[in-house]
């Protein structure tokens, strides 16, 4: 029986470990989970009654179980349960929620009605929005403001490898090209709608669209 305790204290102390390392992992990753304050409770849980099992185990623990030991290890337990709680629900729940409360979304002024399909961005300070009638938006970090695309064909997607190189496309087999200053147009060969473009560099890049078309530059 008290290894059979021993072992349960050791596993239950494992597993809220593995739960919590996972409960943070999915934390960084998807703060607004639902799964990651219950999971993190539930470390607290297991180190909780894995320490308790393994203290108050007479045969493993017995040292604390002494008559010069025993009024330490009954007061050190309940201490270790109530610094885990408020580790819990002190620090650990509430930076969630403020790190959540970061992350929510806020309306912002377009400066257009057009429908918006695709959005890209350098830096938080350089983004770039792409929508229909050849709508393209630039975000400075502060406003959007309206850019001249050349074009009224409706644009699905926008990609760059820098501030300085940067690719839309859409409707009517539409790609436009951004090297900084202004958009210019490419010759694409194909009149098929172009619905997303992505590379890995500046001379290796992808665009997909209709009717099975796939283009790359090279």
């Amino acid at each position: 029986m008290r290894w059979f305790v021993f072992g349960l204290g050791c596993v239950l102390m494992l597993a809220s470990v593995l739960a919590g390392m996972l409960a943070f992992a999915i934390g960084h990753d998807f703060p607004d989970d639902p799964l990651v304050i219950p999971m993190t409770i539930g470390a607290a849980v297991f180190f909780a009654i894995g320490l308790v099992l393994l203290i108050f185990n007479r045969q493993i623990g017995g040292f604390l179980w002494a008559t010069k030991y025993r009024r330490i290890g009954v007061i050190i337990t309940p201490v270790i349960l109530v610094a885990v709680w408020l580790l819990v629900f002190g620090v650990v729940i509430p930076y969630q929620e403020a790190y959540q409360e970061t992350l929510s979304w806020s309306k912002m002024n377009s400066g257009t009605r057009a429908w918006l399909y695709g959005v890209w961005g350098s830096s938080a300070s350089n983004v770039f929005a792409v929508g229909g009638k050849g709508t393209i938006l630039h975000y400075d970090g502060h406003t959007w403001s309206k850019m001249n695309s050349g074009t009224t064909a409706a644009l699905s997607d926008v990609w760059g490898t820098s501030a300085s190189d940067i690719f839309a496309l859409g409707d009517r087999g539409t790609i436009l090209h951004y090297g900084g200053s202004t958009w210019s147009e490419m010759r694409s060969g194909t009149r098929a709608w172009l619905y997303g473009v992505w590379g890995s560099s500046a001379s290796d890049v992808f665009a997909v669209g209709d009717r099975g078309t796939i283009l790359h530059r090279r």
